[in-house]
């Protein structure tokens, strides 16, 4: 049997969906409740590293799965148990063994496959390989936490807030300076607790600067107040932290307690000035003075190394950050002045080897091509005084490439001058290669949906249209950004929302669902049919649900096809009514004139024998006075009965001219189209078929011929044809009896041709069907038996004897029918 349309698309869907399933990016399995692999696609295959038959029909535990994995928990007893419960299973991550014996990650989804009767047949599991996840979370890990030593136990205080002021972060240093726990703090405002009210003014311009990226970092001196009141004078070193959204969301401040050193130098300044004043007031003290001079250089001394030892906690913190911190000089070789003991494990080089190029610049490590571009961003950043920030491989001592980021800015003497370059570099080597695979992941599943021949639609349990590929919008009309962050209902007809919110529910549900046409809406408001496949892949993030991807065919136009014919169908029936009543006109009007014939010869005779008789009867009238003639004064018959025979003749004669009209009118047409016609004389044979169609349709129908037309070179049954036509037409649009209907002929002198107009004053033709009007089957009438070939028919007849048809019409303002035909050389 010849399969139909429908079938040969959701045979094509189904031999789709079983390539995409071999084909995915995922792994796909399906073992029974024994355990027992049943089913792997081609990418399991890969990724275990056997071959199929090497492990279909082979128990999952032992072969992809160890009995035991590396933190002591019994795999064995979970497979079990996934056969029993496998609700409980719908999302799990588990360690795995490859055929090489290499332990790997696998994030895995559980699907019960049922029987008939409800049991357990098979379990779909689908996974992805996450083992790269799984390292870089234990990297991140690792470096949280050594952050975060790094942060409780460095000598500088450190000091997170946010953009209210509130802290967010305090360490120990910080603790012990004021004599407040960081629990005592924690959301807390600063400003409130440890600020001078006097400098609340001056510490939120700071911040604000950063908050409003006025700046990237600054640095700003202010006294803190302990618990128990002490002042203590900080200086601080501020920068900000942006989120994802580009917005300043925490400030992170790193301070020293400058206090002793502040009252340093200013007594250092009272005892100069007071040295000044002793040089010039005292001199035969000088060795009292020599004496205090002495004491002042001691206090220099102890200053001096309060500073040194300040110095030496920056260098700790420095030190023990991730990566490598660095200082250097900024010439072509990056020649570094000092690096952090980080950089053994991010180069395989020592400081001894780095510092002042002893045995290798550090610009050596960088691959040469991206050179150029770190030596244009840190000019740049040099030039407008910025942070930069840096992404590019390195080759280590031991031949092995790494990615880097690196952070830095330039330090300037107080005259603006450049003196060295500072910053960070740390290596990302494994956060670079879960990102590529990430992206290369999502490249061939993009390329899977994008190319798939069904139209494939993502909607998320939100109701909204998360993702659409080609082929679903193409016969839609729409862009992707039209459809995509839009409600699905709002594509969907009216009258099919209740059942599309319905359906959606269940396609969450994991539920199959029978095919049925789907309204949706076109771009440009038509309406298409999609049928939507039977199953759907339901989406998860996270282990939980997101959504679904359904596949749909589009089709419209199949359903356009069957109704089309099946109106076609029905054209063709009424079309051939036509042709019998056409004969039967013929048979019938033959009929009549044989009756009416009769009646015409009659009537003659019957008047003149009234005629003869009239005088007969005045004579018997004058000598006996009235007398009653079938119950009525022989003076009023006298006077009726020589117009009734009359009328009888006429009317025969008027039933002749109609039944000749019409068997010329049914007779088949010669095709001469050499006949010179009288278009008045058409137009009268016309009307006089229609007569009783007239007379039913309005009171006001009114002719205006012009008498003096030439004549026509063309076919008179067909031309009649038209004429009928646009009449019947007419008549048919009339909402009232008292609309009028008028027929006028005039000679266009310019164009040498005869115009022929119908005009009606009915209910008018729309703009959207007058561009439809002339087209075949197409008509407005067809609930009153119109088959649209009226119209159709005409304008053909008219081209043919090289003239136009034009309709000019308005809704409710009535409409015009003009044929414009060419006259017989001469005339006219």
């Amino acid at each position: 049997m010849k399969q139909t349309p429908v079938k040969n698309g959701q045979h094509q869907s189904q031999t789709s969906l079983n390539e995409m399933v071999q084909f995915a990016n995922s792994i796909i399995l399906k073992i029974d409740t024994q355990g027992t692999i049943t089913f792997v696609n081609n990418f399991a295959c890969s990724f275990f590293g056997y071959q199929r038959d090497e492990i279909i029909g082979k128990r999952a535990v032992g072969t992809i799965v160890p009995e035991v994995d590396s933190f002591g928990q019994d795999l064995s007893e979970k497979i079990t148990d996934l056969s029993k419960n496998t609700d409980h299973y719908t999302s799990t991550e588990n360690e795995n063994i490859c055929k090489d014996g290499r332990k790997v990650w696998v994030a895995w989804s559980n699907k019960p496959l049922l029987k008939s009767n409800g049991e357990i047949k098979e379990i779909l599991c689908v996974g992805n390989d996450i083992t790269r996840l799984k390292e870089t979370e234990k990297a991140l890990q690792r470096e949280r936490d050594l952050s975060n030593a790094i942060f409780e136990t460095g000598g500088a205080l450190q000091l997170v807030f946010d953009t209210e002021g509130k802290v967010v972060r305090f360490n120990k240093a910080c603790e012990d300076l004021t004599g407040y726990t960081f629990e005592q703090l924690r959301g807390k405002s600063f400003f409130e607790t440890l600020l001078p009210q006097s400098e609340h003014a001056g510490v939120d311009s700071v911040a604000r600067s950063l908050i409003n990226k006025e700046c990237a970092s600054n640095q700003y001196e202010n006294h803190w107040l302990s618990r128990n009141g002490e002042k203590k004078l900080l200086s601080w070193y501020n920068t900000s932290i942006v989120g994802d959204d580009g917005a300043v969301c925490y400030i992170v401040s790193t301070g020293i307690d400058i206090t002793g050193l502040r009252h340093t130098q200013q007594e250092l300044q009272t005892h100069k000035e007071h040295l000044q004043k002793l040089v010039s007031e005292r001199t035969a003290e000088l060795a009292l003075t020599v004496d205090q001079l002495r004491s002042e250089v001691w206090e220099r001394i102890q200053t001096e190394d309060t500073l040194r030892e300040s110095q030496r906690r920056v260098s700790t913190l420095l030190m023990n950050l991730p990566g490598m911190s660095y200082r250097c000089r900024d010439d072509d070789r990056w020649s570094m002045e000092f690096v952090s003991d980080g950089c053994h494990a991010l180069t395989g080089y020592t400081v001894s080897e780095f510092v002042d190029n002893k045995s290798i610049a550090y610009s050596s490590l960088i691959l040469p091509q991206y050179a150029q571009a770190i030596k244009n961003v840190i000019s740049q950043s040099i030039s407008g005084r910025t942070d930069f920030t840096l992404e590019y491989q390195i080759r280590t001592k031991e031949d092995e490439y790494k990615w880097v980021w690196e952070k830095g800015r330039g330090v300037y003497s107080d005259k603006g001058e450049l003196i060295a370059i500072e910053g960070i570099i740390d290596d990302i080597t494994d956060l670079k290669s879960a990102q590529d695979a990430l992206r290369e992941s999502e490249k061939k599943y993009r390329f899977l949906f994008e190319h798939s021949p069904a139209g494939n639609i993502i909607i998320g349990t939100d109701g909204i249209i998360k993702d659409v590929n080609i082929s679903f919008i193409e016969p839609l009309g729409f862009s992707k950004s039209d459809l995509v962050g839009k409600p699905a209902l709002d594509f969907i007809a009216r009258e099919d929302h209740q059942h599309t919110v319905s359906v959606l529910k269940r396609r969450f549900n994991g539920e199959t669902i029978p095919p049925r046409d789907n309204q949706v809406i076109a771009h440009d408001g038509s309406i298409h049919y999609m049928v939507f496949s039977e199953n759907q892949t339901r989406i998860y993030e996270n282990g939980q649900l997101t959504g679904v991807l359904i596949s749909g065919t589009d089709v419209t136009e199949i359903r356009k096809a069957q109704t089309l014919a099946k109106r076609h169908e029905q054209q063709l029936i009424q079309a051939d009514k036509m042709v019998s009543l056409g004969i039967l006109v013929s048979g019938v009007a033959h009929e009549i004139n044989n009756p009416n014939n009769f009646i015409l010869l009659n009537s003659e005779s019957l008047l003149d024998i009234w005629k003869d008789t009239v005088s007969i009867l005045d004579s018997y009238q004058a000598q006996n006075g009235e007398f009653p003639i079938a119950g009525l004064p022989y003076s009023e018959v006298r006077n009726e009965a020589g117009l009734l025979l009359s009328g009888i003749g006429q009317g025969a004669e008027r039933i002749k001219n109609i039944v000749n009209s019409l068997k010329d009118f049914s007779r088949q047409d010669t095709g001469d189209m050499n006949q010179l016609l009288d278009i008045n004389q058409t137009i009268e044979s016309g009307m006089l078929i229609l007569g009783n169609l007239i007379k039913k349709s309005t009171h006001h129908f009114v002719t205006s011929l012009d008498t003096n037309l030439p004549k026509i070179r063309g076919n008179r049954q067909q031309i009649e044809q038209v004429i009928i036509n646009l009449i019947t037409n007419s008549c048919q649009a009339l909402t009232v009896n008292t609309n009028k209907v008028t027929v006028a002929t005039r000679y266009d002198t310019p164009s040498s041709r005869v115009l022929i107009s119908v005009s009606d004053e009915g209910r008018g033709i729309s703009q959207e069907n007058i561009k439809h009007i002339m087209d075949p089957f197409f008509t407005t009438k067809r609930d009153n038996g119109g088959t649209g070939l009226g119209l159709s028919i005409s304008y053909s007849i008219v081209k043919n004897h090289n003239g136009e048809l034009t309709i000019e019409s308005n809704s409710g303002e009535g409409t015009t029918a003009t044929v414009s035909l060419p006259c017989e050389k001469g005339a006219g």
